[in-house]
């Protein structure tokens, strides 16, 4: 059976399948001198004529147990976990017995139980009374598929959980495996018998943790083997490997016992002889098990496995034969088998019953149980002056097997007409005992004691018993009024030190002590100290609440009239902890009559910023109250000011020396009760923002960036973002200069001689395109040995997005963005050229007509001039749209943390694309968008824009 987590304290559900074919005879080889071809012509006659016998009687015992009385509903820890396809696995092979394949088993013959029928009472007759008629040259199976468990007490001692078997009592309640031991020896007639248990032997289950108890189990199947001659087992798997379950076999099964049944239907007959034996069935079941288990289930047989008894039939004229013989009536009717009577231990069991009974205790202290049951039941039957003895020594052995009920039927038959007979009192002595003895704790004790006060009124000990619960009881009373008495202590002494939530939680331990003397012991408690003492807190909490409210209120309104808004406000929220429903409104119109200014702070995107470089300023604020906050106006430092939110602001070039100068920003703002000022320090460097260069008289502007700090990659919330844009913090050390626009055809043609674009149409102003990454270091190349000073390259990625986002955090650099369509965002329109607005009239253009979801119709697409479109606030133009942008680095993972001018992954196999392009969708246009292709690659939407140092 498959794993099942519940049973945590095992490494595995550890499932074993054993196979046992005790045939007597069986296990001696064939004579030396038989050749193998005459040997098999004999093994075939002899399964053809048994296989339809008459006198070849047919008995099987079939049981599957999946659902468990006592499961993991009962109890989540210590529940029996329910399996899935045990009762399945049961029913199957059952079917399988009953068919012709499988031998025509006369259904009179086969008990089926399973789930709620399978208890340890059925299991036992079945086994025990159902299957003693067989005769001796009779063929018996017994099938049980469930758990099999080890006693946690005694690894040695093994059972067969049944329907109603009890988590912990299983000595009571599950079947021992020595009973099938007992079985095969004394009650079972027949010399050929197939014992198979497809047992999920948890140690769990039991308590008994790891590979030992597997081991135990194995080395009690081996002694089980070994209880009577011709023995074979098999298992369904080593000890410390999982028997597995599969759904999509035939419907669900154990996956050892499908394909056993799939052998024995016809798979495993290796020699095509129309049957299938043991032997077959197991080679074909073992290779069939590694395999679909990937060699992690490996069954296993002893040395010896039975190939002439024949348990799977493919033979179609045997077939025929076994029909006609199972629907047809015998003209003589086999003899019935005589009901099972036990053989005698002896013949000669003593004539004096005295002893025998001393015979009887002298076998029981060899634990040869069986023999001593057997002489007492002779010595009863009797009738004589022993029988008393007899019924104590009956009692005895019936509470070393763990029948109570047994031993206690057996105590009235003594106690009630032999009460003055000292062997009464010893035979309830040893019930009482008995009782006394199997309890754990004080809970098990008392309950015992009451079941067996119950269970014997008027008997010899009950007076002895009640005063044992008497004095149990009176024991476990005082301790718990005695932890009942310090619970009380400390919840005084809390309520004297005002801490009532501790009062109230030794209050309630105190009243779980009460219950559970109640619930487990039946014993009762004073509780009314709980009562007065609950509420003399609750009485005293009121009146602290009442003075620390007061005094944090009075407090507030000092602070306020102080001008401490902050101190005002914190001793208000103090007030709130301690105030009830009708002092809130207290509260409140203190707060409202106290107005506190709003906190106001101005960000820019850096401390220092060239001259004539457009820099915007906003403001950060936060009100107490929650009042709306406007701005009222900006003072810039250089006499100019605004009034807008977010204004943006250069500051001019002077004639002066100085190489900066300062400047203090000042912003005015109300929240309608009062205004405040914020200031900011700017400082303005004397240094150019453009530079231009002219290469053959092509001219192009590079913008000077300033270095600082930005979160690079997306927010999980921004819409059309992927996964590969995890945002991280990037710190970039160094001004860089980076192109006004994208390299155009005009610049690319002066320097390289040459036009590669598919939109040369489009004009000189237009970006190049259709150029790989190899082709731009080409170009780079070639530019620095024309430029003074060279030092051109391509942009790092972190680079590029800190440029584009010119000191933004929205998902384009204008602000947030709608994606109304694959095609239409209306908020890149004014900054970018995208596959919804890329509209071109020049031939040559892309036929876009099928394009969905376009923010304007139209049939032909491309690329259009540079610099159309709004710049960002550092004056960078089209770093949205009209191409992809080729970077410098390999295309990788980004960091999980913080970095400082990353330059990408080490190697790869993609080179870094940003910025979107004219046939790129809405979503692939923002800041935060990422791509990448083979760098040698050429396309009509790849183009590149220059940096430098």
């Amino acid at each position: 059976m498959t794993w099942i987590p519940a049973l945590k304290t095992f490494s595995a559900c550890l499932a074993l399948s054993i196979t046992l074919a005790l045939l007597k005879g069986c296990a001696e080889p064939p004579p030396k001198a038989a050749r193998k071809e005459d040997r098999g012509i004999t093994v075939i006659q002899k399964m053809r004529t048994e296989a339809v016998s008459r006198n070849v009687g047919r008995w099987a015992v079939v049981i599957g147990i999946s659902d468990y009385k006592y499961d993991s509903r009962w109890d989540a820890r210590k529940g029996i976990p329910d399996l899935r396809y045990a009762d399945r696995d049961a029913r199957m092979f059952s079917e399988f017995l009953m068919s012709p394949a499988g031998g025509a088993f006369p259904a009179d013959r086969v008990i089926l139980l399973t789930n709620h029928q399978a208890t340890v009472k059925e299991v036992r007759k079945a086994i025990g009374d159902f299957l003693s008629r067989s005769l001796e040259d009779d063929l018996v199976i017994i099938f049980y598929a469930g758990h099999g468990v080890a006693d946690p007490q005694r690894p040695d001692n093994l059972y067969l959980l049944c329907h109603d078997s009890e988590p912990g009592n299983y000595y009571g309640t599950a079947l021992p495996m020595w009973e099938i031991d007992v079985a095969l020896n004394r009650t079972i007639k027949s010399r050929k018998v197939l014992v198979l248990a497809d047992a999920c032997h948890s140690a769990g289950v039991g308590g008994v943790r790891g590979e030992k108890a597997a081991e135990k189990f194995n080395e009690y199947i081996k002694k089980l083997a070994g209880s009577k001659e011709g023995v074979t087992k098999i298992t369904a798997s080593r000890a410390d490997e999982l028997s597995q379950e599969r759904d999509d076999l035939g419907g669900g099964h154990g996956i050892f016992t499908y394909y056993l049944l799939d052998g024995l239907r016809g798979r495993g007959d290796a020699n095509a002889d129309g049957f299938v034996t043991m032997k077959e069935a197991y080679d074909y079941l073992y290779d069939r098990v590694r395999s679909e288990t990937g060699h992690s289930q490996h069954p296993w047989a002893s040395p010896y496995v039975s190939d002439d008894v024949p348990l799977g039939i493919t033979d179609a004229q045997v077939l025929a034969a076994v029909k006609t013989l199972a629907e047809a009536k015998p003209k003589t009717e086999r003899p019935a088998p005589s009901a099972y009577r036990p053989q005698p231990v002896s013949d000669d069991i003593p004539r004096d019953s005295a002893v025998a009974l001393k015979l009887a205790r002298a076998k029981l202290s060899k634990d040869d149980r069986y023999t001593a049951r057997d002489m007492v039941e002779a010595v009863i039957a009797r009738s004589d002056n022993s029988k008393p003895e007899a019924l104590a020594l009956k009692i005895e052995l019936c509470l070393l097997e763990g029948d109570i009920k047994a031993a206690e039927d057996t105590e009235d038959l003594l106690v009630i007409p032999y009460a003055a007979h000292p062997a009464a009192a010893e035979g309830a002595r040893k019930v009482y005992d008995y009782y006394l003895k199997r309890s754990s704790d004080k809970q098990a004790l008392i309950q015992d004691l009451e079941t067996y006060i119950k269970r014997h009124r008027g008997g010899l000990l009950e007076k002895e018993a009640g005063q044992k619960l008497a004095g149990v009881k009176s024991g476990i009373k005082t301790r718990y009024e005695k932890d009942l008495d310090e619970s009380l202590v400390l919840a005084r002494g809390f309520i004297g030190q005002e801490r009532f939530e501790r009062a109230r939680e030794e209050l309630s331990k105190a009243r779980e002590k009460c219950r559970e003397a109640l619930s487990s012991y039946g014993i009762t408690l004073n509780t009314s100290a709980i009562s007065d003492l609950e509420a003399q807190a609750d009485k005293a909490e009121v009146a602290h609440r009442s003075r620390m409210f007061e005094s944090a209120l009075s407090k507030a309104v000092e602070r306020f009239k102080a001008g401490d808004y902050s101190g005002g406000y914190s001793l208000l929220e103090e007030a709130r902890k301690y105030a009830g429903e009708s002092s809130l409104a207290r509260v409140d119109e203190i707060a409202a009559r106290y107005n506190a200014p709003p906190e106001v702070k101005i960000t820019a995107p850096a401390d220092e910023i060239d001259w004539d470089s457009p820099v915007r300023f906003t403001f950060e604020a936060k009100d107490r109250e929650g009042d709306p906050v406007r701005i009222v106006a900006w003072d810039f430092g250089d006499g100019t000011s605004a009034t807008e939110g977010s204004p943006e602001h250069s500051y001019g070039k002077w004639s002066g020396p100085e190489k900066e100068r300062r400047f203090t920003v000042t912003a005015r703002v109300t929240d309608g009760h009062s205004t405040v000022s914020a200031k900011k320090t700017i400082m303005v460097k004397k240094q150019d923002r453009v530079k231009t260069f002219t290469v053959n008289g092509v001219s192009f502007k590079m913008i000077r960036v300033p270095a600082g700090e930005f979160m690079m990659g997306s927010p999980s919330n921004e819409s059309g973002r992927y996964d590969n844009e995890t945002q991280h913090r990037v710190r970039i050390t160094k001004d860089y200069w980076l192109g006004e626009t994208e390299v155009t055809q005009g610049l690319w043609k002066v320097v390289m001689g040459s036009n590669p674009s598919s939109f040369s149409s489009c004009g000189d102003d237009c970006p190049v395109e259709q150029v790989s990454w190899n082709d731009c270091q080409e170009f780079i190349m070639r530019l620095n040995s024309m430029v003074s000073g060279g030092g051109f390259r391509l942009p790092t990625e972190a680079e590029w997005e800190y440029a584009a986002r010119a000191g933004t955090t929205t998902a384009i650099y204008t602000g947030s963005m709608r994606i109304l369509g694959d095609n239409n965002s209306p908020e890149l329109d004014p900054i970018a050229w995208y596959g919804g607005n890329s509209c071109v009239s020049y031939s040559g253009g892309y036929d876009c007509s099928g394009w969905s979801g376009k923010q304007y119709s139209c049939s032909s697409c491309g690329t259009n001039p540079v610099a159309k479109k709004k710049p960002n606030s550092w004056g960078l133009y089209d770093m949205i749209g009209n191409v992809w942008e080729w970077c410098e680095d390999w295309y990788g993972d980004y960091p999980s943390g913080s970095v400082t001018d990353p330059a990408g992954a080490s190697s790869g196999s993609g080179r870094v694309l940003r910025g979107g392009g004219w046939g790129g969708n809405a979503g692939g246009c923002r800041s935060a968008d990422r791509g990448r292709d083979d760098p040698g690659n050429r396309y009509s939407i790849f183009g590149f824009r220059l940096a430098r140092p």
